[in-house]
């Protein structure tokens, strides 16, 4: 929401107020990562948009009320709003490009009770190099197995 004040232009962030504020629970199987993730992400966009230090302050104060309620048990919630807030305001602006990596897809449905799977793979890595097959695609990205030649991608 945008509004005029005093002959500035203020930001501030809009919630129907029917919102929910509907924040995955820590009790799932989340990789701590991606809890912790959703946490830095909120507080950016809130970050983002917010022109004066009073609302900033009020909507950061009103995010951590919602995500303790959602997350609770989260030790670093502090941490990871005040990680945000020593961000400067034209890098919070600026979308991050990250590089390219050349490396291969391994996807996996997440769970806490998994084996080490980057482990496992470097372990048997030379069974995948014996297919004609594997070996082609590897090749193909090139990396050695300690490297990250594959990518985990959790669901």
């Amino acid at each position: 929401m945008v509004s005029l004040h005093n002959g500035t232009i203020e930001t501030d962030l809009y919630t129907k107020p029917t919102d929910k504020h509907q924040l995955p629970l820590s009790s799932p199987c989340h990789p701590q990562h991606t809890k912790k993730a959703i946490s830095i992400s909120l507080a950016l966009r809130i970050y983002r948009t917010y022109s004066t230090d009073a609302k900033l302050a009020l909507r950061l104060n009103e995010l951590r009320t919602y995500l303790v309620a959602r997350v609770s048990g989260n030790t670093s919630l502090d941490s990871q709003i005040k990680r945000v807030a020593n961000i400067s305001r034209t890098d919070a602006l600026h979308t991050k490009r990250h590089d390219s990596i050349n490396c291969l897809p391994f996807a996996v449905t997440y769970n806490p009770s998994l084996p080490h799977i980057p482990n496992i793979l470097r372990k048997h890595f030379n069974i995948l190099l014996s297919s004609n097959r594997c070996r082609e695609v590897l090749n193909a990205h090139p990396s050695s197995p300690t490297d990250t030649l594959l990518t985990f991608a959790t669901f």
